[in-house]
């Protein structure tokens, strides 16, 4: 459940194809845009092509087709446990556009990586297919933090005590977690190493105590503590070499932090307007400007996009749901990129900044992990089918 919610609840294309891999399944929802490029994909494993076509079905910018009509072929052969080579071949004869090896941490891990690199050839973009996300499931019993890689193919649980862990985040490197739990009763956040499991408290002041959104260097974490009587954004440096540094101090509910790219502003929920709006703030303290969103009364769970400095997603109530909407610096109201049925909420941006990672919660309360491409609107549901309740999701790559 998302903190403003927990602290103020009163002011609170055509058609689908399923893909079933190993027992997942992947919706992928087909979009119109003319800019999608046709590509096919080939490899002598068929799971290397199972996965890889499972990956590029996710990204807005490509459409899947037979070898005969692709723009390029991307051709991946497995080389060793985990190395995997691949070649991006066009026209007839076929000329060799990009050619290279890729080496991961299993076989799997270097077919994703090898595909990246073909997104990056074809696109001049970064790819995300090999990124790691923390989540939140209920699949053992209890609210627990989970991490892997974006397919699912590697997700395991990494808390295990029932103690209704929420929020994770990610270190820039992926080693450590830091995330919000009710182990002793209170809501206090955690950081956790990812390799060794070893945990520690690294906020349990007075009252409640949330966040653990990390600054793009690696050094600092925005908080959201409630010991001063109401819930205030806190800076604290990783190593907690000196106190808590209190950036707001005001009557009102703060919470959901989001750095800036460059590490100088934060982004947070607050009421002052009467609601929940988008508030900008420096991260060495000032006063908090708001966000001219112009589009709900309802305005939070900000994430500020990685790449490009001047947009920002959030969820905003809409129509009686929730839809992830788009805001951008100089650009005037914001926009809705989402229109479902349920709720769609928690978005993070992928390392591309065009895709992102967000919550959509079917009107019976199911929740499942959906990548959406910004630019296109295709939407690819990530959690498989029989996994159980997935959402919060927090990315690195």
């Amino acid at each position: 459940m998302r903190l403003f919610r927990l602290l103020c609840p009163v002011i609170g294309l055509l058609f689908a194809i399923q893909f079933n891999a190993h027992a997942q399944g992947y919706v992928i929802e087909k979009t119109t845009d003319k800019k999608v490029t046709p590509i096919a994909v080939d490899s002598s494993d068929s799971s290397t092509e199972a996965l890889a076509k499972i990956a590029f079905n996710s990204h807005g910018a490509f459409r899947l087709v037979k070898p005969s009509s692709a723009s390029a072929v991307i051709k991946l052969t497995p080389v060793g446990g985990n190395q995997c080579n691949v070649k991006v071949v066009s026209g007839n004869p076929a000329q060799v556009l990009f050619q290279d090896t890729a080496t991961g941490d299993s076989a799997n891990n270097a077919t994703l990586r090898a595909c990246d690199m073909a997104v990056k050839a074809l696109t001049n973009a970064p790819g995300y297919f090999a990124g790691t996300i923390a989540f939140v499931a209920d699949r053992t019993g209890g609210k627990e933090i989970w991490m892997g890689d974006v397919f699912f193919r590697t997700a395991k649980p990494v808390t295990s005590d029932k103690a209704n862990a929420q929020r994770p985040y990610l270190t820039p490197d992926g080693r450590t977690l830091f995330y919000r739990s009710y182990m002793h009763r209170f809501s206090d956040v955690y950081k956790q190493d990812v390799a060794s499991g070893r945990r520690t408290v690294f906020a349990k002041y007075k009252g409640t105590n949330a966040g653990g959104a990390v600054s793009p260097d690696g050094q600092n974490v925005a908080l959201i503590l409630s010991s001063p009587g109401n819930s205030e954004l806190f800076i604290q440096d990783i190593n907690q070499s000196r106190k808590p540094r209190r950036l707001t101090t005001n009557r009102y509910v703060e919470a959901d932090p989001t750095w800036s790219p460059d590490g100088r502003r934060l982004i947070v929920t607050s009421d002052m307007a009467g609601g929940p709006q988008l508030y900008e703030i420096p991260s060495q303290g000032g006063v908090p400007s708001r966000l001219p969103t112009n589009i709900s009364g309802y305005c939070a769970e900000a994430n500020w996009n990685p790449v490009d400095a001047s947009k920002i997603a959030f969820t905003a109530n809409m129509g009686g749901g929730y839809e992830i909407a788009l805001y951008e610096f100089g650009q005037g109201a914001a926009k809705a990129l989402t229109s479902v049925s349920g709720n769609a909420m928690e978005p993070v941006w992928l390392n591309d900044g065009r895709h992102l990672i967000y919550t959509e919660e079917a009107r019976g309360g199911a929740t499942k992990l959906v990548i959406l491409d910004s630019e296109t609107g295709k939407r690819t549901v990530i959690t498989p089918s029989n996994f159980g309740n997935a959402s919060q999701a927090a990315f690195v790559y």
